[in-house]
């Protein structure tokens, strides 16, 4: 039976990470099916995965930590494949299970208050070159009107505010966070001190569209400054993390018009040998977000499992991946 590791079984769970399975047949030397579930072909490492039809049983442990039979049907099946498997005997011929992985990278999206593109306001507001701000200016007004920075953002979001301080600013400058119109959260801020860097306001979950309107609060005194905004989260393209490679043979199949199944084991019991050997990624985390070997305790609600921002959770002491191998993933 194939036993994995309680580290790699945890990559195969983790909420936070979506993945596919591509199964590569071989019916005979040089001849290789493939296929991956779902409406659309697959490329993957230089091969082309057809789609099809396929209910695939979870690879699971037992009660031992090892894999139980994994039974796959693949159905819509087209003439040429129901001939290979009426014609070839392929009991005992290896299958090649791998599930890819792949996520957003984390990326910055700033606004700046001098954006138009992306920017609005209303009430009187003037250009200022204050020290401290982002940029070489902010925008200023007597607190009567209020400034908004919009952009499309989607998926759980850190968002950060930048204002310079001043004297003569508010204490009580109100950022309320939108999403399509729905107001998620209203922070309060003086912007009399602690300005010059970013201000973390929260983390919130956007619907394709991200709204930060501030205001004075009604009855507070002094100047409002309008600088920039920040959003940190999975805005950059999806990328491939990483696969796990599992290698079965074929213990049983059926066949029945366009619907074939398949039972899949491991065919190396005798050896007592572990498959696929351990793999360690470098750039992605293993554990579950906030488990007992995770061990984050801060106020985030997601976590991109990448080395940045388990830095920025200040949590590196329990990154479940290594940094230090050069190929993003080892084996052994």
């Amino acid at each position: 039976m194939l036993k994995v590791s309680e580290e790699l079984n945890r990559v195969l769970t983790a909420p936070e990470i979506r993945s596919c399975y591509l199964y590569d047949l071989e019916y005979e030397e040089g001849g290789v099916l493939r296929w991956v579930g779902g409406k659309n072909p697959v490329l993957h490492n230089g091969f082309t995965y057809e789609p099809s039809t396929i209910k695939h049983s979870d690879i699971s442990q037992d009660t031992d930590g090892k894999i139980n039979d994994v039974s796959v049907t693949v159905g819509n099946l087209d003439r040429i494949i129901q001939h290979y498997i009426n014609q070839y005997d392929l009991i005992g011929k290896p299958v090649k299970v791998t599930q890819v992985f792949w996520g957003r990278s984390n990326t910055e999206t700033i606004v700046d208050a001098q954006d138009e593109e992306h920017v609005s306001a209303t009430g009187d507001w003037v250009t200022a070159d204050l020290s401290g701000a982002y940029g070489s200016s902010a925008m200023v007004s007597d607190g009567t009107g209020s400034f908004g920075w919009r952009r499309m953002v989607n998926g759980p979001q850190e968002v950060y505010a930048w204002y310079p301080e001043d004297a003569s600013h508010t204490d009580q400058a109100v950022f309320d966070i939108y999403t399509n119109d729905v107001l998620l959260d209203t922070i309060e801020l003086s912007q009399k001190t602690g300005g010059g860097q970013w201000i973390r306001l929260g983390e919130y979950e956007f619907d394709n569209d991200a709204l930060i309107r501030l205001k004075r609060k009604a009855g507070a005194a002094g100047n409002l400054c309008a600088d920039a905004v920040k959003f940190f989260g999975a805005n950059g393209p999806e990328t491939i993390i990483g696969d796990l490679v599992y290698n079965l043979t074929i213990k049983a199949v059926t066949a029945k018009k366009d619907v074939a199944t398949f039972t899949l084991g491991i065919g190396l019991d005798v050896l007592k040998l572990e498959v696929p050997g351990r793999k360690i990624f470098s750039k992605s985390c293993s554990w579950r977000f906030k488990d007992n070997i995770c061990q984050y305790k801060g106020p985030d609600k997601y976590c991109s499992k990448t080395f940045e921002d388990c830095h920025r959770k200040k949590n590196i002491a329990n990154f479940g991946g290594f940094p230090g191998v050069i190929n993003e993933r080892l084996y052994f």
